[in-house]
């Protein structure tokens, strides 16, 4: 596949054996022709497809780089491009100015953004200082942006999470994220759900240490929001989330995983009323 077959894909042009009503799409393709591919001569393959993705991404075809987009994520991480290959494929994003900054001019051009980040995520490109401008400037957008917009943004927010891990981060900032989530209008179910699944399929992960910051920024949470004498909507759907993932990710039973996100009143009383209560039924408020 030369450079003129790769952008025909890409393009999705007609006659390239794209069968969308039966499934089959542009990755689907690429997949197909990547698995046939010698290893010797996948070097020649991905320097192809890195000067195509060139050229899309300067005509702003949202329809190509989404399409370069999904097929670079949907490659088994063991086959994906490293080292040379990868920042021949896409360094180039990394400078671009539209992911410099959180300005776009209308939803297609965030899209592109969204692209980009997904497909530098996926490769591992990009150090930890890069991506967690990324993260916090995208996280400071989901609180101001509405409706599909808001949503492309919590999607951002979730490749800049995934950038961070491929870059060395530990655990992703869940605190912020939670925090975040349960205030938004519209609730990120699906973002929230498939960060917390990244992180238990990363192969460094240590799965009880992640269940238990988990476990304590969501509890101190609903503390913070009890102290404000109200808790959002949000953070019933916060729960449920956590909850499915307890249980289709870590193992749980739904009977344990409910008991663990039990939600109780922090207690209100004072250092020196619990202290007095305790005087009175104890030794210590007895006569001597």
């Amino acid at each position: 596949m030369n450079r003129d077959e790769i952008r025909n894909v890409l393009l999705e042009l007609a006659g390239k054996g794209l069968l969308p009503d039966r499934g089959v799409g542009a990755d689907d393709i690429l997949l197909s022709h990547l698995s046939a591919l010698a290893e010797e001569t996948r070097v020649l393959f991905w320097r192809d497809f890195g000067e195509v993705l060139q050229e899309v991404w300067s005509q702003e075809n949202v329809t190509a780089v989404s399409n370069a987009a999904v097929f670079i994520s949907r490659i088994p991480q063991s086959q994906r491009p490293a080292g040379a290959d990868a920042e021949q494929v896409a360094s180039f994003l990394l400078n671009d100015a539209k992911l410099q900054d959180t300005i776009w001019k209308s939803l297609d051009e965030l899209r592109l953004i969204i692209a980009a980040l997904r497909m530098l995520s996926a490769l591992a490109l990009g150090g930890r200082t890069w991506w967690r401008t990324r993260f916090h400037s995208w996280l400071q957008q989901v609180k101001v942006r509405k409706e599909s917009e808001a949503l492309y943004a919590w999607q951002a927010v979730l490749h800049a999470s995934r950038g961070l891990l491929n870059s060395g981060e530990i655990a992703p900032n869940f605190d912020a994220w939670f925090h975040n989530a349960q205030a938004a209008h519209d609730f990120p179910a699906m973002e929230v759900f498939t960060l917390l699944a990244d992180q238990m399929e990363s192969p460094t992960a240590d799965k009880d240490a992640i269940k238990n910051e988990v476990l304590e920024d969501y509890q101190s949470l609903y503390a913070r929001c009890f102290n404000n004498d109200s808790c959002p909507e949000g953070i019933e759907n916060l729960k449920a989330v956590i909850e499915s993932w307890l249980e289709d990710r870590v193992g749980m039973s739904s009977q344990e995983a409910s008991k663990l996100l039990k939600w109780k009143e922090p207690e209100r009383k004072t250092p020196s009323a619990r202290f007095n209560e305790l005087a009175v039924n104890t030794s210590y408020g007895s006569p001597a």
